[in-house]
């Protein structure tokens, strides 16, 4: 196994080098034939095939190169861990090894330990324990583990062990690399050959690789599993798998920012999570159907049990792991401080990664009319650079390119697109008012006409086009100051209608159109103003990002707003929808700190200290919150989103009364439905099931009805009532429903039902994957003229689910009639390789 496995990796690098050299040199034939094409004009034809062959190539060689990610994890100080350390020492001792020299710790169920040196038994290893697994088991399963990890130290080759899982890794990410591109091309309907006649190859090496380097891991794993039974027992590892594999639905149900909120309380971290893994019900991990799974690194549980030896062993009361650590709550405190300095790290990665794609976008606008002659003079001063360079005149070579080029680079700059009117800052209140809801006006038609005509009567006495642009730009811009978007739609159309060279019109327009809801047309706009202003005046930047945050373009909205804050690095309106934008990428710690500016010492505005709270509680700050809180006052008693806000506090705390009584006072006003929708997620991420239940219920009288059927369903499959959960994410796909006031569509939440219709399925073997065409003549609401990925075993099975979803789409709507969906099967490369959940996974094209 081991020979074969390390033969396999070898083979892998000869073919993924191989390739590389003859991409080369394919790549250096083809610049040849395009320096040849220019005096034929093709040279433009052949860039474009060595633009694809080179992008193919770096791919290639990246993935040779392994980059190791961010690890989330706290070194523990012997002091911290002294029962930790005492149980390394004995065990080490008993093995004949040296102990780990460092312990680290992190926020998860699991252990590991990582080896270093080339030979078994010889070389530094470092041993990694969660903290939840210290929560969840006792001292003696802890060890248990523990030695576990110190038996492969002791049996594992350690260098073999590395390189077989480096070449393992680099063919995984080859393939899939691979398969990315050649799949983008095959939906594009623009097959790229060359990647596919790599892929097939790469794609078979990956999984011959795979079912080697695992099955070796494999057997690593029962060789520890016997040898920390000869050390401890088979009764504490026994005890201690079948804990771990019991535990891991609770765990998924322990919010991260109730851990945080947990370490702020009196209590602690520690009791906290020992309570609640020590309360873990539901059926044990061995039952159920398991399926053996050639491509995992460690065996099934049943598997591992029946291997372990009976020894007649007995579990001993023992205290729970947790106390192995000096002071549990100060590690964890310190571990959380370690996280978030990671996270902020990898935070501040994104936002280089922001500006280099606003980079590229910039590169897509058209060059100004008013810049030509700075271009010509740039091409002008190169060539006579070239020709100094040529004649040897060293002065002529420093005049022209220390003056010419410089020169050049002025007058290019300078005649960049200017704005005509600067674009207001507006009020984060208002941008956040239309960005929550969408506009509704009564009878627009006629207000838009009466808009109309009154400004074209303004415009009717002045005759140059610029001054009658300038008048309408001076009406739209206090009216969009004060949430007048309608007009603003207006003046856009009309600004356009006099003159399409001036960007004013059409960020006007993109503005207007996003706040009621017309992304279509809104991204058209933009797209108008990147090929007038290249996003290169301060009003297209601003414009640009106001028009995202309104559609909810959280990632490009922020690249827009960082390119702001570094010249008004103290705005609080930037601040904030930056914050806005990052919270809602995931970026916590950025934003928290964005938001704080304009809140300490005194808040800019009572909208952004709601923000301040709402991320606070994002983190789980709960200290903090309640004192941002207490400085409303009695507004907090009257104001629906601040008794949202501290009916999270409480259920965050655990203070279920307390949230009972804020939940009354909600309700005593009038509430619209998305209200009880959130309360509902709430007590869901509270685990308490029967009050979610009812607020899901009450979000349903209200027509919320996509999201209320989905969180139905996640609760019956909390239950174990797995029927009754398919039935209600069925419902939530229904598009026909009268839907309340402002809830989400069916086809908005289409994915999320899908995937819970998936998670809804045990793992099968042996399934394959089809791509299924639902026929244009059958209309199913969104998925016309869509295909869909779907796993099953049986091309009837695929029949079966797609159908299934066709008639949840449209229940009145009888599809007997309808063409059959066409199935295909899907190209090798997209073929599950382990046992998967069958069902439809995601809509591919």
């Amino acid at each position: 196994m081991m020979v074969s496995a390390a033969a396999t990796i070898i083979a892998f690098y000869l073919f993924i080098s191989i390739t590389i050299v003859l991409l080369v040199v394919w790549i250096a034939c083809e610049l040849v034939v395009a320096l040849v094409g220019i005096r034929f004009g093709m040279a433009g034809y052949i860039a474009a095939y060595v633009e694809r062959h080179s992008k193919l190539l770096i791919v290639l060689s990246k993935q040779l190169w392994l980059r190791r990610g961010d690890t989330y994890r706290l070194k523990l100080e012997p002091a911290e861990a002294p029962g930790i350390v005492a149980i390394m020492n004995r065990l080490a001792q008993r093995l004949n090894i040296a102990p780990p020299q460092a312990i680290y710790i992190e926020m998860s169920a699991g252990a590991w330990i990582e080896l270093r040196g080339l030979q078994r038994d010889f070389g530094k290893s470092h041993l990694g324990v969660g903290y939840d697994l210290l929560a969840g088991l006792t001292e003696e399963e802890v060890e248990a583990v523990l030695a576990h990890e110190l038996v492969h130290a002791k049996k594992v080759i350690r260098f073999l062990k590395r390189w077989l899982n480096g070449g393992f890794f680099r063919a995984v990410g080859v393939a899939r690399n691979l398969s990315g591109i050649a799949d983008a091309h095959r939906r594009a309907g623009k097959p790229f050959q060359i990647a596919e006649w790599i892929l097939v190859v790469a794609d078979k090496m990956m999984r011959w690789c795979a079912k080697l380097v695992t099955a070796y891991s494999r057997q690593d794993e029962f060789e520890a599993d016997y040898g920390a039974a000869e050390l401890c027992g088979s009764a504490g590892l026994r005890s201690a798998l079948i804990k771990l594999g019991n535990q891991s639905s609770r765990l998924a149900r322990l919010p991260w920012n109730e851990r945080i909120a947990q370490i702020q309380s009196e209590e602690g971290l520690s009791h906290w999570l020992v309570q609640e893994l020590t309360t873990t019900a539901g059926k044990s991990a061995d039952d159920g159907p398991h399926i053996y799974d050639r491509y995992s690194t460690h065996p099934a549980l049943p598997d591992r049990l029946a291997a372990m030896p009976d020894d007649g062993s007995k579990l001993h009361d023992s205290p729970p792991g947790i106390t192995l650590l000096a002071e549990p709550d100060a590690v964890a405190r310190k571990l959380l401080e370690e996280i978030e300095r990671i996270q902020l790290k990898a935070e501040n990665k994104d936002e280089r990664a922001l500006r280099s794609m606003l980079k590229k976008m910039r590169r897509q606008g058209r060059v100004h009319p008013y810049q030509l002659p700075g271009l010509i003079v740039g091409v002008v001063v190169v060539l006579m650079g070239f020709w100094a360079v040529g004649e040897e005149n060293g002065l002529a070579v420093e005049l022209i390119f220390g003056l010419g080029l410089p020169v050049a680079a002025y007058i290019f700059l300078s005649a960049r697109y200017r704005d005509l009117r600067v674009l207001p800052m507006v009020d984060f209140a208002a941008i956040k008012a239309a960005a929550a809801e969408k506009l509704e006006i009564k009878d627009i038609e006629t207000v838009q006409k009466e808009i109309d005509s009154k400004l074209r009567e303004k415009i009717a006495s002045t005759k140059k086009v610029k001054r009658k642009v300038e008048i309408l730009l001076d009406e739209a811009y206090p009216a969009l100051a004060k949430g007048d978007y309608l007009t603003a739609h207006v003046v856009g159309r009309l600004c356009l209608s006099l003159d399409r060279k001036y960007a004013e019109g059409s960020l006007l327009l993109a503005i207007a159109s996003a706040a009621f809801r017309q992304k279509a047309q809104a991204d058209k706009s933009l797209s108008t103003v990147l090929q007038l202003t290249s996003f290169s005046s301060a009003s297209s930047i601003w414009g640009t990002a106001w028009t995202l945050v309104l559609e909810g373009n959280w990632g490009v909205a922020e690249a827009f707003l960082q390119e702001l804050l570094r010249k008004q690095p103290n705005h609080p309106t930037l601040l904030a929808l930056t914050a806005l934008c990052q919270s809602n990428r995931g970026k916590l710690q950025n934003a928290s700190a964005n938001i704080r500016k304009t809140c300490e010492p005194v808040a800019a505005s009572a909208e952004h200290r709601k923000l301040y709270i709402k991320l606070l509680l994002d983190h789980g700050d709960q200290q903090e919150a309640a004192r941002q809180l207490q400085q409303f006052g009695e507004a907090q008693k009257s104001d629906r989103e601040l008794l949202y806000s501290r009916i999270r506090l409480h259920l965050l705390r655990r203070e279920f009364p307390a949230a009972e009584e804020q939940i009354a006072l909600l309700e005593a006003q009038e509430v619209p439905g998305h209200y009880f929708l959130g309360i509902g997620g709430l007590f869901e991420r509270a685990r308490k099931d029967d009050k979610a239940q009812e607020f899901f219920q009450r979000a349903l009288l209200r027509g919320h009805y996509p999201e209320g059927l989905l969180g139905m369903a996640r609760l019956a499959n909390h239950a174990g009532d797995k029927e009754l959960a398919r039935r209600y994410a069925l419902s939530s796909m229904d598009v026909t429903k009268t839907l309340g006031e402002k809830a989400t569509s069916a086809q908005l939440v289409f994915g999320h039902s899908l995937a819970m219709l998936v998670n809804l399925q045990d793992p099968v073997a042996n399934c394959r994957a089809w791509i299924a065409r639902i026929p244009a003549a059958a209309k199913p609401g969104p998925l016309t003229n869509r295909s869909l990925m779907v796993y099953a075993v049986e091309e009837n099975t695929v029949h079966e689910y797609t159908e299934a979803v066709l008639r949840a789409l449209e229940p009145g709507k009888d599809f007997a009639s309808s063409p059959k969906t066409k199935l295909n099967l899907a190209p090798q490369d997209l073929q599950p390789v382990r046992p998967v959940r069958p069902g439809i996974q995601y809509v591919y094209i």
